[in-house]
């Protein structure tokens, strides 16, 4: 099987679980319509090269939640479409496409009420090519995605919000070398 073909299996694979997931977060009479839609966008941190990464995306929310330390947590699903700008070895720049499905956990102070949010989640994610920087190569274009991060909710609705993200990409050892990236992610979110 060739490197597209692989690619192209690994991209399908990620839509189903996007579905399945959002099929699971969202109400039964509409599971497949998002809940929202997401632009961000950062840089790499200490990586010795720097990488830009711009993207969009789309939210599948639920009416899940739980009464947690005083607070409430909930879950929502991310499909994110990114597009990486990393230093080359040689000189210039390469572009790299990443498709991502990350499940995301959410809490709020105050019963809920908060407008403020931490957040969290880890799910899987391909790139187009094997991702490789001045300082550092993937040995796979399968990767795990990590956030960690924090927000705040505006608008009469709450339908807008803005956060920060640390979010650090991997293939968790599947295969090595696995160096390993992190980012700085500035996000914004509106809710329909």
């Amino acid at each position: 099987m060739n490197h597209h073909n692989r690619i192209k299996k690994c991209l399908v694979s990620l839509g189903l679980a996007a579905a399945l997931g959002a099929a699971g977060s969202a109400t039964a009479e509409a599971w497949w319509q998002p809940t929202g839609a997401m632009a961000q966008g950062g840089v790499t941190s200490g990586s010795g090269s720097t990488s830009q990464y711009a993207g969009l995306g789309l939210v599948w929310g639920t009416q899940w939640g739980a009464d947690w330390f005083g607070g409430r947590v909930g879950y929502h699903t991310e499909l994110q479409l990114n597009r990486w700008n990393a230093d080359q070895a040689g000189g210039g720049n390469k572009g790299f496409y990443q498709l991502a499905v990350l499940p995301i956990f959410r809490t709020r102070t105050d019963g809920g009420r908060s407008r403020f949010y931490a957040e969290g989640g880890i799910g899987p994610s391909v790139f187009d090519d094997v991702y490789r920087t001045r300082s550092k190569s993937f040995s796979t274009a399968f990767q795990f995605t990590n956030v960690l991060g924090a927000g705040y909710n505006f608008g009469l609705a709450r339908q807008h919000e803005v956060g920060v993200r640390v979010m650090h990409v991997s293939n968790g050892s599947i295969k090595s070398p696995n160096p390993g990236e992190n980012l700085v992610v500035l996000r914004y979110s509106y809710n329909f």
